[in-house]
């Protein structure tokens, strides 16, 4: 469950807290760019959220509702600014392929091998 996962851990530490990259992160913090952001932004920033500002993307519209109704999702960051759009070679109109595996949702057509 989201609200169960480890955020802030690094921003929580009180050694961490007394250092000048501390400082420094809470006057500016990290910019983290999340593209396909399907459950929320990736936890590869979660021990410091905190001091992560999270630009996300997710273009399966049914996720970025789900996710934008989910306070857990954008309350442990700096901040949270999701766009329901997909990131391509060309500002244009594409289809977005759906696969079994949602995590696998794609504006490259998929590769099928047949046997």
């Amino acid at each position: 469950m989201l609200s169960e996962l480890p955020f802030n851990s690094l921003s929580d530490d009180k050694d961490f807290n007394s250092t000048s990259i501390s400082g420094s992160l809470k006057q500016c913090p990290l910019g983290f760019v999340d593209i396909g952001a399907r459950g929320g932004a990736h936890d590869v920033v979660f021990d410091i959220a905190r001091y992560t500002s999270v630009l996300a993307f997710e273009p399966d519209q049914t996720e970025y509702d789900r996710l934008m109704l989910t306070e857990a999702v954008s309350k442990p960051w700096a901040s949270f600014n999701l766009k329901a759009l997909a990131l391509g070679a060309a500002r244009e109109t594409a289809n977005l392929h759906f696969l079994t595996e949602p995590n696998n949702n794609s504006l490259l057509a998929p590769n099928i091998i047949k046997f």
